[in-house]
Formats: structure tokens, sequence, C-alpha cells
């Protein structure tokens, strides 16, 4: 069996906490008490999914689940959630992958520049060989969840400005670019030229107002959904940077207390629930793109041969992000063999 360092001490602490804590499951009524957290806002693709799966969730276990559904950090924060899970404090997240990185660093590898310009299709591509199957593994040991089904899509991530526009990968040069998380992310436009910020969601809109920052790596749906054009986002570098998905994390401790009926159940439900999000997320990133340029902002697509450069740049560094990344190398080497 594969170890990494950070994986194996999570899953030690892990594994520690369930033990030594006596996590309360069940509500005052006798039902399993399922918290499902999200970081989004409630106009967001992702929010309103989950929050539907969380009320026919609710439908179809009326007597057996007390289902309590948080949006926009109401709960916790996604970098929160993975200790959350641990603690027994929270029973379900759906974070972004730039989120698990440091617990599980094969994950990063979506974020790596194999898949800078990728699409949903590629992605889905790479989860039915067995990298995929072997990335999906890792997690669930490494972090001691259950992934119940289908990741729910969020789409392309791009890089947002407020004065200055980028129209070619010098123009990032000396640039404070935020996002969200991932090792990968940071060293991509630190690559280009910027200086990667991690900043958690709900302090971003405090840092654009104050100016601490240029600009951002996210989507167009994300910057519809908090109506970022308010606060001086008047650029977009529409380039694909890397597909964002959210990852579905429910306790292990918690699904053991399922039956394999309610098991299929639940994951009949997420999966329903999953491939509708993804339609919706494909069309409001779609009608974001319009929107944003409809509320000022200039929007620019670099077109074949400024991705390929780009993507030669990073590509040449792609030994030092999977390095900085902490990759096992007997997954890439599963990884490479399975493209060959």
């Amino acid at each position: 069996m594969w170890k990494n360092k950070s994986t194996f001490g999570f899953l030690i602490l892990t594994h520690f906490v369930m033990l030594s804590t006596a996590v309360n499951l069940y509500s005052d009524d006798n039902r399993l008490i399922f918290r499902i957290s999200v970081e989004n806002t409630e106009s967001h693709v992702q929010t309103k999914a989950v929050k539907t799966f969380s009320a026919e969730l609710t439908d179809a276990f009326e007597n057996r689940l007390d289902v309590r559904f948080y949006h926009s950090a109401g709960l916790f924060r996604d970098s929160e959630v993975v200790r959350a899970l641990a603690r027994g404090d929270l029973e379900m997240a759906v974070p972004g992958t730039w989120q698990l990185d440091k617990y599980v660093p094969e994950i990063g590898y979506l974020l790596m520049p194999d898949f800078y310009g990728a699409d949903s299709e590629d992605i889905d591509a790479f989860f039915e060989k067995e990298g995929g199957r072997e990335l999906i593994r890792r997690i669930e040991y490494g972090l001691d969840v259950k992934i119940p089904g289908l990741w729910m899509d969020l789409g392309p991530a791009h890089i947002f400005t407020t004065d200055t526009q980028i129209t070619e990968t010098k123009d990032f040069s000396n640039l404070r670019i935020r996002v969200a998380g991932g090792i990968a992310n940071k060293k991509r436009v630190e690559i280009f030229g910027a200086e990667g910020i991690i900043i958690p969601w709900p302090d971003l809109q405090q840092r654009i107002k104050d100016k601490s920052i240029d600009g951002l790596l996210t989507t167009f749906e994300t910057i519809r959904s908090a109506e970022l054009w308010n606060l001086g986002i008047r650029y977009a570098y529409a380039d694909n940077e890397y597909f964002a998905q959210y990852v579905p994390l429910v306790s292990s401790y918690f699904w053991n207390q399922l039956s394999d009926e309610e098991k299929k159940t639940f994951t009949d439900i997420w999966n329903r629930s999953a491939l509708n999000q993804r339609k919706d997320a494909e069309k409001a990133q779609e009608e974001a793109i319009h929107l944003a340029q409809s509320k000022g902002i200039t929007v620019y697509f670099p077109d074949t041969t400024q991705k390929y450069e780009a993507w030669r740049l990073i590509q040449y560094r792609r030994d030092e992000i999977s390095e900085a990344l902490n990759i096992d190398q007997e997954f890439l080497k599963l990884v490479q063999e399975v493209k060959e």
C-alpha cells in the first residue's frame, strides 16, 4: 500500500479523533443527523444543486435522517470541512478540488499542466481510466470518507483583473492574483509572472475593495453569483487555467450507519442531482459570460497559439510543480502508463 506522509498523518489523526470523541449522530426525535456544508453563496449553481439534493434526501429518508443544509460558509469554510468531517462535526461537504491537495497531494494532479485548457470531457475520460479510479481510492482512504458518486462541475477557471488587462502571459508580471487554494494554482500564476495569494472566499470581497490584490482565478459563474463587477472587476483572460469541480465527501463514520439499500438510495439521489447540476453549470457559465460583458467586463480569449505557448511554459516546469505538490511518484507513473 502506498503511503504519502501528509495523507498517512491525517489518517492517523482522523482515527484518533473519531475514537476519542463521543459523536452524537442522533437528533431528539432519534433520526440520524446529516449536516451538509457548502461555502458558495445561495445563488451559486453549486449551492442550488446541493440544496435540491438535500430536499430530495429529506423526502426519501423522512423518518431516518434529519438533514441540515448550510450554505455561504454558514457552518464551515471549505478549507475547514475535512477536519470537521474527521471530528464528527459534519457529515457531508462538497469542496472544490483545490481545497484537498494538502491532504491528498495526488488530487493536485487535476490542477497540473496536463489539464491546462481541459474541459469536462477530458476530466470524465481521466476518471474512466485506472488513474482516475486510483485517485478516488486514495481520497477515500486518505480522508476516511466515502465519495458517493459523480463530482459536480463548476467549469473552466480564468483570470479576472481590476485595472490591468491581460492579453498575453507577460501581462501577468508583478500582479497579485488571488487563488482559492491549490498549490498548483498558485505555482501556475507564479510561473506566468504573478504573485499567487491564497485567500478564502469569505475574505475575498474586502481584499478586492482595499486593492490588496489585482485579480483572481475563478469562473464566470462565481463572478456572477457575487456580482464582483460591482467591486471593480473589469477584465477577464479566458484561458481555461483548469476545469474546476466539487468533490462530494461523506463521513465514513456516518456512511457506515446506513444499510446497503439506504446507501444505494443515497447514491442514486446524489448522482441524479450531480448530472442535473453539470448541465446547469455549463448553461450558467455560458450565461455568466454574456452577463459579465453586459456589466462592462472586457473578455479576452487567447488564440490557440497563445494557449499552446502558455502550456509549454508551465509544462517545462511540470516536475517542479509535482514536487511542490508532493505527489507520489507511483501515482504519476500510473497515470503516465495509462496515457501511453
